[in-house]
């Protein structure tokens, strides 16, 4: 599960992140991880960066993909859910005149493309290339 950055105003210490929870016992979630994204070079006062949306569905292999607003889309492998690790990102251009992106939504379809929206740059398509060393490569715009 996610917290959600809200705020335009401030940035937040520290940015929304992502939870693991085991949920063993559905009524009783015990957290047993998280995962941010360090803000360095990435983050802006007044912009929105952390968490806001993951993709749903988790993949066969464990991935699951995030839209981190101004740390764009992150992909991380939850196999050992004590340790969820970062295997891939991709942080579009900002838009012109504006400092930084603000990834807003994630979509994976049944092929495996990342459908990417920025709230300002509008829609990337990618495609997750695990055997390329887990980086994001941009299939179209």
């Amino acid at each position: 599960m996610t917290d959600e950055d809200v705020t335009d105003e401030v940035l937040e210490d520290p940015p929304a992140f992502m939870w693991i929870l085991d949920i063993t016992q559905e009524t009783r979630p015990v957290p047993v991880a998280t995962y941010q994204v360090a803000p360095a070079g990435l983050a802006r006062p007044g912009k929105r960066f952390g968490a806001h949306q993951p993709w749903e569905h988790i993949r066969e292999d464990n991935i699951v993909f995030l839209a981190w607003f101004g740390g764009g889309i992150r992909a991380v492998d939850i196999s050992n859910p004590y340790s969820p690790k970062e295997v891939g990102y991709f942080v579009p251009r900002s838009a012109d005149g504006r400092e930084v992106p603000q990834t807003n939504d994630v979509f994976v379809d049944a092929r495996g493309l990342v459908f990417a929206i920025d709230r300002s740059r509008g829609l990337t398509v990618l495609e997750f290339a695990s055997h390329a060393g887990g980086r994001a490569e941009r299939r179209s715009r």
